[in-house]
């Protein structure tokens, strides 16, 4: 009986969720139409736009490159219109929007006839594929939300590689491999059934935050109680998207725009009634952002300011409207007609759907309505069949490394840099792209001559569940910073390096070389760990110094500061032989682990508490001649 629930259970999932989450029927689909929410091209004629496409050509797609971080081996601007390999996806995508576009113009000249409602949706369509709205004339609102891809990014290169989609500003003064295209931190979310989301309010049924629009519910709704209409005003001016330097830029180009009269029909003539400075072009042809000392450029008195921010909210409100119009979100599935009395659901299917808002509870998060004699006991926060949990249980996820953001480190040619940003790990606070960052997401594997040291491979690392932390090529630049500062601390003095073995060989052989002294070896053995994953807690000296280092400038080279119990340990030992000077290099540091409080005079990377193999450490014994550091998880079979 409980397997035959399960299943139920599984089929009627199925049936509704996954025909309430996929938005569109695309061409060849092998999907059951009945299933789907068919997304509406009505204004689009289909011949028309079959004309307009063909016109691209039927170029061959551009290949998918194998993963790099930050996508260096994408070069973003040959692939984008004008450039030296335009992906055909690109030229599709600017085709299809600039029929759109044209269309939604001719619908404008005739939306006189129009209810105000079908007026406001109408307007929010042409301005979501107006491309003169960004500061280049070059992208649109739908360059990252077009609908055949499910209102999302049209170009299968950029999906596969940089995640996020272009911005409309090229660095130009990008260093290949870097990032020579502005790109944001994040996928498109899709337009489809997201202005559905409430506004952010406190949910006791829930016990949660709820509502908000976009995956961190940033776009809360409070102000103009639509968080559809404050999340649309957001990419305008960010820039990494459109990039407009001010708000007002934009409400000056729909001014100057062909639907410039449906705005002010619908919401008064006074929605342009603003003296503009004589400079408004020059400056709003300028990427943002505003400079620090002039956050708003376009100089405008506090009435016509008050003006302009009112008619960018209504052009964004605009925009919202369409989104949950009929032609992005059409409610048009199979569970749709069932909740309104026209198509029944299979036994399965029903029984499943009943499993669903009952004992299953998945309605107490997933909302599915309450449907024609259907038995709902449980409390649902909300009656509305979204199937979206709105509640704030935004737990996180690991970055995705392959986003050219975070390649973005340096002064573009408007002195702009995207990845000025802190983050903290243990409590430190330390800048995106800085050698204390740590990698979380690359497989660890060893790559081939020919290959970039972020390829990734298939080999079989991969298959026993690695993942690189650091590359070679991360830990040989850091540790040449780290030979630098000491060589610069020693200041022509003679040096002793006492390595720790056997984890510390790699490590002090590489540091030696990177110091520019007169240095000699000498070694250590302790035992902490045995053949585990965690500190036995008990120090042991397992070989002592070989020769005297009284009156000497000594450095310990740990492969890693975990508990302190061993640095401690021998940091005690070594003094007792009086050197002159005793400082200690770790290439790795958990300050989370501390239990004896000490700390290293050089640190390669600060890391949290996680188990590491790789470059000269082990487990049990076993991966000590990994060229890069990786990681173990906790359940890696011993």
């Amino acid at each position: 009986m409980r397997q035959t629930g399960l299943i139920a259970l599984a089929a009627g999932c199925a049936t509704i969720v996954v025909a309430m989450s996929i938005s569109h029927h695309y061409v060849g689909a092998k999907e059951n139409p009945q299933l789907v929410r068919h997304a509406s091209f009505k204004v689009v004629r289909p011949a028309l736009l079959h004309k307009t496409l063909a016109q691209t050509g039927e170029a061959a797609a551009t290949p998918i490159p194998p993963f790099s971080i930050c996508s260096r081996n994408v070069n973003i601007a040959s692939l984008l219109p004008g450039g030296a390999h335009e992906d055909p996806d690109v030229a599709t995508e600017n085709a299809f929007i600039t029929l759109t576009e044209q269309l939604a113009l001719q619908e404008v000249a005739q939306a006189s006839s129009l209810d105000l409602y079908h007026k406001i949706s109408l307007l929010g369509k042409t301005e979501i594929y107006d491309v003169n709205l960004s500061p280049l004339k070059n992208i649109a609102c739908a360059t990252c939300h077009v609908p055949y891809t499910g209102f999302r990014g049209g170009t299968s290169i950029f999906n596969a590689t940089t995640a996020a989609q272009p911005g409309g500003i090229p660095i130009t003064n990008a260093t290949p491999p870097e990032p020579n295209y502005r790109l944001g931190p994040r996928n498109p979310q899709s337009y489809a059934y997201a202005p559905f989301a409430p506004i952010l309010h406190y949910n006791a049924t829930q016990n949660s935050f709820y509502g908000g629009n976009f995956w961190d519910m940033r776009a809360t709704g409070i102000r103009l109680t639509n968080p559809a209409a404050e999340q649309a005003q957001g990419p305008p001016v960010n820039p990494v998207e459109m990039g407009n330097i001010d708000t007002a830029c934009v409400v000056w180009k729909a001014s100057q725009s062909e639907y410039a009269s449906l705005i002010t029909n619908i919401w008064g003539a006074q929605s342009f009634a603003i003296n503009w400075p004589g400079n408004v072009a020059t400056i709003c042809a300028t990427p943002g952002p505003p400079p620090a000392n002039d956050p708003l450029p376009v100089h405008l008195s506090t009435v016509d300011r008050g003006t302009s921010n009112s008619t960018y909210d209504h052009i964004a409100m605009a925009m919202a409207s369409y989104e949950s119009s009929s032609d992005v979100s059409p409610f048009s599935s199979k569970f749709d007609a069932y909740l309104a009395g026209n198509a029944s659901l299979s036994a399965q299917e029903l029984n499943g759907y009943e499993l669903f808002n009952g004992k299953a509870r998945c309605n107490q998060c997933h909302l599915s309505g309450t449907a024609v004699n259907t038995l709902n006991t449980q409390a649902a926060a909300d009656v509305g069949p979204l199937f979206t949990d709105f509640t704030a249980n935004n737990i996180g996820l690991p970055k995705n490394l392959a986003l050219p953001y975070y390649c973005e480190s340096k002064p573009d040619q408007f002195g702009y840099t995207a990845t000025s940003l802190l983050i903290s790990i243990d409590g430190r606070r330390v800048r995106i792209g800085s050698p204390l960052e740590p990698r979380f997401l690359l497989k660890c594997a060893c790559s081939p001559a020919g290959l970039s040291g972020d390829t990734v491979v298939m080999a079989t690392l991969i298959r026993q569940g690695l993942q690189i932390l650091y590359t070679r090529q991360q830990i040989a630049d850091r540790v040449a910073e780290m030979g630098a500062d000491i060589t610069r601390d020693l200041n022509g003095e003679k040096l002793v390096m006492v390595g720790v073995l056997k984890g510390a060989a790699p490590f002090l052989a590489d540091l030696a070389r990177a110091v520019e002294v007169d240095a000699t070896f000498d070694f250590v053995a302790v035992s902490s760990y045995g053949k585990g994953q965690r500190s036995s807690g008990a120090v042991k000296l397992i070989k002592d110094l070989d020769e005297p280092v009284e009156g000497k400038n000594v450095l310990i080279v740990e492969d890693i500061l975990d508990t302190g119990l061993t640095l401690s340990y021998l940091r005690k030992i070594i003094l007792q032989h009086h050197p002159k000077s005793l400082r200690i290099a770790a290439l790795l540091d958990k300050p989370s682990r501390r239990i004896e409080k000490i700390d290293a005079d050089y640190v390669g990377f600060s890391i949290p508490n996680l188990f590491v193999i790789g470059y000269g450490m082990d487990y049990a014994e076993r991966y000590r001649n990994l060229p890069d550091i990786c990681l173990m998880t906790p359940d890696h079979p011993e």
